[in-house]
C-alpha cells in the first residue's frame, strides 16, 4: 500500500485515466484493486484529491463522488452539457428506458398505472430497473404505487437546486400532490 501511496501523483493518473474512460458510474472496490490500495478510504481520499484538482483549474469536467452507492464518475459540468450533448453514443440507459424515467420525471408523484398506460407493460421492468439503480423510489399506494425520482437522479443528470428542492419535497411526502379521483355518487 505504501508503494502507491508513495506514488500517489501516478496513482492519480490512473484514476484519472479510468474515469475518462469508463462509461458509467464505477465502484470504489474496482479502483481499490486498480490502484492497489487497502482501503475504500484510501479510494475516497484519492478521489477528494482529484476532485479539487478539476475544481482548482475550472474545468468543463468534474468528479462526481457518490458516498452512499460507493461510485465515482467523471462528468460534463451542467453548464457545458447542453454544447456537447450531442457527442455522447452509448448511454448507461437504453432509449426506452429513458423515456420511462423522462415521463416519470416529467409527471412525478405519478401513478405506476399511468406510467404503464402511456408506455407499455416493459414500463414495469423499467421501474424495476430504475429502483434497484436508485433513481426511482415506489410507495405502495392502493393496488398501484407511486413513484417518484430520487435525490441520486438529481444529482447524477445535473439537476437545479430548485429541481433538486421539488424531488427532495417529493421524497419526504411524496403523496403530497397525489389526487384521488373522485367517486361518483
Amino acid at each position: 500500500m505504501e508503494r502507491a501511496m508513495e506514488n500517489m501523483p501516478n496513482v492519480k493518473k490512473i484514476l484519472e485515466a479510468a474515469l475518462f474512460m469508463a462509461p458509467r458510474a464505477l465502484d470504489f472496490n474496482y479502483f481499490k484493486k486498480l490502484l492497489n490500495l487497502e482501503t475504500k478510504e484510501q479510494v475516497v481520499q484519492t478521489l477528494r484529491d482529484l476532485k479539487a484538482d478539476y475544481d482548482s483549474k475550472d474545468s468543463a469536467l468534474e468528479i462526481f463522488i457518490n458516498l452512499d452507492d460507493e461510485k465515482a464518475m467523471m462528468r460534463v459540468k451542467g453548464d457545458y452539457l447542453s454544447n456537447v450533448k450531442d457527442l455522447a453514443t452509448n448511454s448507461e440507459f437504453h432509449e426506452g428506458l429513458q423515456k420511462t424515467l423522462a415521463l416519470i420525471a416529467f409527471k412525478q408523484p405519478v401513478k405506476q398505472n399511468l406510467i404503464v398506460k402511456y408506455r407499455n407493460v416493459k414500463a414495469y421492468d423499467h421501474i424495476h430497473i430504475l429502483e434497484e439503480k436508485g433513481f426511482v423510489k415506489r410507495i405502495p399506494a392502493g393496488r398501484t404505487f407511486i413513484l417518484h425520482t430520487t435525490k441520486k437522479f438529481s444529482e447524477y443528470f445535473n439537476i437545479d437546486t430548485a429541481k433538486k428542492e421539488m424531488v427532495q419535497k417529493t421524497e419526504t411526502n411524496p403523496l403530497a400532490d397525489v389526487k384521488e379521483p373522485e367517486k361518483s355518487a
